[in-house]
């Protein structure tokens, strides 16, 4: 049975993302990419390509350095027209991203299921690898010198005693396992102050929270979308176990 978490109608989403991770049957290049890029545009209209760079230094006998550069084009990321969505069709996988106002996990599902045949009949995947969900928060801090974050978090970072009680920053991440799912939580907490207008937001905590599994199905096994759901129960539970009942229920 599944726990009764809420609904959130305010839910305080910076970014939501569920990302499937693949082995592909052969090698894949720019007219693959252009492809998956043209058969959603209607959608997605802007296009723009991932590349990696990898720096190599080399020694050389008389103590010359050399920088050795090399790129190469690994996937296209997609964006909708009003900046609410974005994708990305990689040689390893595809992601669905969700940027604000977030709406729901159906919608985010629905999203990644319209484009996963368009990803598997281009990049003829063997099989899927890796599935992930991950849901990161921004959790607004209101206008005072005084933070106390034991009311907004229930296990946030503890300070000795004998040590001053102000802080600016912190940082806590906590990997673990749940079995018998194959399901690595990973939740990390952080402080973040309000720097110039970047932050236009005043000081805010970051609750940031990874569900993922591993093993090995094919691309149109039924199980990955269940598998999925079950990364969303995890997170969920990593969501209202990391927050206060008093900060969650300002999301309401």
């Amino acid at each position: 049975m599944n726990p009764p978490f809420p609904h959130l109608t305010k839910a305080p989403v910076a970014e939501a993302v569920v990302e499937i991770r693949v082995r592909l049957s052969r090698p894949v290049g720019e007219a693959d990419f252009n492809s998956f890029r043209d058969r959603v545009k209607d959608r997605f209209p802007k296009a723009q390509s991932i590349r990696f760079v990898a720096s190599h230094l080399k020694f050389g006998s008389d103590e010359e350095v050399m920088n050795d550069v090399s790129t190469g084009l690994v996937g296209v990321r997609l964006d909708d027209v009003d900046g609410c969505w974005v994708v990305q069709a990689k040689s390893d996988g595809l992601a669905v991203s969700r940027l604000p106002p977030y709406e729901s996990w159906d919608g985010l599902v629905a999203t990644l299921r319209e484009l996963w045949p368009v990803y598997v009949k281009v990049f003829e995947p063997t099989s899927v690898l890796r599935l992930g969900v991950r849901y990161i928060n921004r959790l607004m801090l209101p206008n005072d010198d005084k933070i106390d974050l034991d009311s907004l978090l229930t296990a946030g970072p503890k300070i000795p005693p004998s040590l001053p009680q102000d802080l600016t920053e912190f940082v806590t991440r906590v990997v673990f396992p749940l079995r018998p799912d194959g399901i690595v939580l990973t939740v990390l907490q952080s402080l973040e102050p309000a720097i110039g207008e970047v932050a236009g937001r005043r000081a805010h905590v970051v609750l940031d929270i990874d569900a993922a599994c591993e093993q090995t199905i094919t691309p149109d096994d039924p199980e990955m979308w269940e598998r999925l759901d079950s990364l969303r129960r995890a997170k969920n539970m990593a969501f209202f176990g990391s927050l206060t009942e008093q900060t969650w229920k300002g999301f309401l």
